[in-house]
């Protein structure tokens, strides 16, 4: 399957259940009216909202929604609606598997989304395909019959075909199944690709016509305003059938343009020749122009800038030049003027607005107003649709007018999706900040304990967000900080150096560093000043996190004894090792400044593995059995080391998982055990101690490596 190609969290990714429970932030400014305390089931049972858009009128607004199906141990998402002045949500789709990606036609006949549902039992096609729903009357109905899926795709401006991407396979079915029957399946690595192609397809029941044919894949498709052309990301990273991936260090892209009236199928033409990588093109309304995003070297932590592209002249331009940290996804206003895009600054996201022509960015929502990147403009014009959150409320969708200005006293909320929000008692936070050794500013969120009373100490968590290039940000978790809090523990979320949301300098900080100035001086300066501040007890303090966040766990048990427990999630043990096992080896060339066989003094200067022999800190591993990104050998190699050294170590695998835990059942258990192991090891007796049986079960499963 094809990678993410952003960094070890995947994105994120992209992130899995666990890394939200272990990595994001919740915070608050006071405590919530209920008194309820938050537990891991409360958590789960929380709704999640997003991928909000207007309908082609401006009348409604459209959003998914994804819930816990308890029964079939899962998360469920389906489509709905609101008024887009207030009113009663309707819910649009009732798929058993649950649908994704969902769009309005232009014309607003139809409500597209994907799922995996199959259509008969004679259905032979894999991975999701595209359904309509009439939106006057009617059952949906499977507009494709891609072999292997649909991955995205694009409504033509009439309403009346859609473009749509898919894999080829490298073999034709007949030989794939003769293959798989004679078991004869061996994969040529590096040899056997299967490439994404682009499809049109009109609504008229006629079978769909390849557009793109070649070795190259084609994403991001996107029609201009005529509905004579469709733009689209071409790179030439391609797919294997196999659990291996794409190891080439050619990581450009160019977009291409194609016609829709070509006889034959083809790339088209490049409209971005040369290095670098681009992604989210956008034609302006009047289709003259292009926006997207572009880097002037193809690599990993590298600046994507805001560019304009000038069709009929090819002229190009940054329309953002004082922008500090990279833009993505950028969206038109309907009148074309403007650009509108979100960006994280600190603990939080603004929106901002910057001329088409390129000028200085002025900002449109800031503070704690946007939970992330979606926002969309009224096809009007007028307004804004966007998610919401605070410390005290998950996110709902909230609407307000499109105008410069950063005050959000206009907006109105049109969704309420958690309403029991109001049944718990909710933790206090604080932004914080300190001084690393070098006199660089370091900002963090500090999360104080339920029922907090100044001049008591508390057991404290260190949390190590993953990336490196991630951050916490100060918006509402249920599932990480929450769950802490109400057990009794202060926390600090630090965004070392390497963080994201701190300018493009900041986040180069690390490199060639991995492990030294972030976690020595930026994360322990930090825990410092929460002793400082009489808050955290210096004697009860654990660390945890996951991917890069696993890694710094993995080796601050090397480095110091201060911790008295410590949880590490998909972590990195040996990165020398891991240039040949994960998916992003180029990830790595970067932040050790080359190739793992010529610098391998670095490599192994800050891999945990080599300093195994120093650990005293009880140390708790957690991994996904399927995770590509971290294999599970870096957590196999490290729990052999310590058990043979007779350290204490707990090593959990998990059936079926990738980078982080996502089927519900594992996430309660793995909170479970992570509770119980701190707890233990911090010395914290609970009103409903835990029985010696349970603790002997972890016991039992150490030592099978269960």
């Amino acid at each position: 399957m094809k990678r993410d190609w952003k960094d070890l969290c995947g994105g994120g990714a992209t992130l899995s259940a666990i890394l939200l429970a272990v990595l994001l932030v919740v915070q608050g400014p006071a405590l919530s009216a209920g008194d309820k305390r938050m537990t891991i089931e409360d958590a789960l049972a929380f709704k999640n909202v997003g991928n909000p858009f207007w309908g082609p009128q401006g009348e409604w607004v459209y959003y998914s929604l994804r819930e816990w199906d308890r029964e079939g141990n899962r998360y469920l998402t389906q489509v709905w609606r609101v008024p887009a002045e207030g009113g009663e949500a309707q819910q649009m789709t009732r798929h058993d598997e649950g649908v994704g990606n969902a769009r309005v036609s232009p014309d607003g006949r139809f409500l597209a989304y994907v799922s995996s549902r199959k259509d008969g039992e004679d259905d032979k096609t894999e991975g999701g395909q595209i359904w309509l729903l009439p939106l006057s009357a009617g059952e949906p109905y499977r507009l494709t019959q891609a072999e292997n899926g649909v991955s995205d795709y694009a409504w033509a401006p009439d309403g009346k075909s859609i473009v749509y991407s898919s894999r080829d396979h490298y073999f034709d079915k007949e030989t794939r199944e003769r293959r798989k029957k004679d078991k004869d399946d061996a994969v040529v690595v590096d040899a056997d690709h299967g490439w994404t192609q682009l499809w049109h397809i009109a609504l008229d029941g006629s079978e769909a016509r390849r557009l793109t044919e070649g070795a190259f894949d084609a994403s991001n498709p996107e029609f201009s305003p005529d509905g004579k052309h469709v733009v689209y990301v071409y790179d030439q990273q391609g797919d294997q059938p196999s659990s291996w991936h794409h190891i080439d260090d050619n990581l450009e892209s160019d977009l291409y343009l194609l016609s829709l009236d070509a006889e034959e199928a083809g790339p088209g033409k490049n409209l971005t020749p040369g290095p670098g990588q681009v992604s989210s093109p956008r034609f302006s309304p009047d289709g003259r122009r292009l926006s997207f995003s572009a880097s002037e070297e193809a690599g990993f932590a590298v600046k994507s800038d805001l560019m304009v592209l000038e069709l009929e002249s090819g002229r190009s331009w940054n329309a953002a030049p004082d922008a500090d940290d990279s833009i993505g996804g950028a969206k038109w206003t309907p009148d074309g003027r403007w650009l509108l895009y979100t960006q994280p600054e600190g603990l939080y996201t603004h929106l901002f607005r910057v001329s088409a022509s390129g000028g200085s960015p002025e900002m449109l929502i800031g503070g704690t107003g946007m939970d992330g990147g979606a926002v969309e403009v009224s096809p009007g014009g007028s307004g804004l649709v966007y998610l919401k959150n605070d410390p005290l409320r998950p996110s709902d969708l909230w609407t307000r007018p499109l105008q410069a200005a950063a005050d959000t006293s206009d907006a109105a909320q049109l969704t309420d999706v958690n309403p029991q929000i109001t049944d718990f008692a909710l933790a206090e936070s604080r932004p914080l900040s300190w001084k690393a050794e070098d006199g660089l500013d370091i900002e963090g969120v500090l999360v104080l304990p339920l029922d907090y009373q100044e001049g008591q100490r508390y057991p404290l968590i260190l949390q190590i967000h993953g990336g490196p290039t991630g951050r916490h940000s100060h918006g509402f978790n249920n599932r990480g900080s929450q769950l802490w809090a109400a057990r009794g523990f202060a926390l600090l979320q630090p965004n070392p150096r390497g963080s994201t949301g701190y300018g493009f300098e900041f986040t180069q900080l690390n490199q060639n560093d991995w492990g030294g100035m972030d976690f020595h001086s930026d994360d322990m300066k930090g825990v410092d000043k929460v002793i400082e501040m009489g808050i955290a007890d210096p004697d009860k303090m654990a660390i945890m996190g996951g991917s890069y966040g696993g890694f710094t766990t993995f080796w601050a048990v090397t480095q110091t004894d201060r911790f008295k427990a410590a949880i590490g999630h998909a972590a990195i043990s040996d990165w020398y090792s891991f240039y040949g096992q994960t998916d992003i080896p180029q990830y790595l060339k970067w932040g050790f400044g080359g190739h793992g066989w010529d610098r391998k003094e670095v490599y192994t200067r800050w891999s945990p593995y080599e300093f195994a022999s120093q650990v005293t800190t009880p140390l708790m591993i957690t991994h996904g059995e399927r995770d590509q990104r971290v294999p599970i050998a870096q957590a196999e190699q490290y729990y052999t080391a310590l058990k043979k050294m007779g350290k204490e170590v707990i090593f959990v695998r998990y059936p079926r998982e990738g980078h982080g835990i996502r089927e519900p059942n594992h996430v309660i258990d793995l909170q479970g055990r992570q509770e119980r192991w701190i707890d233990r090891h911090l010395d914290i007796e609970r009103p409903e101690p835990v029985e010696e049986e349970e603790m002997g079960k972890d016991k039992v499963e150490t030592a099978t490596g269960g």
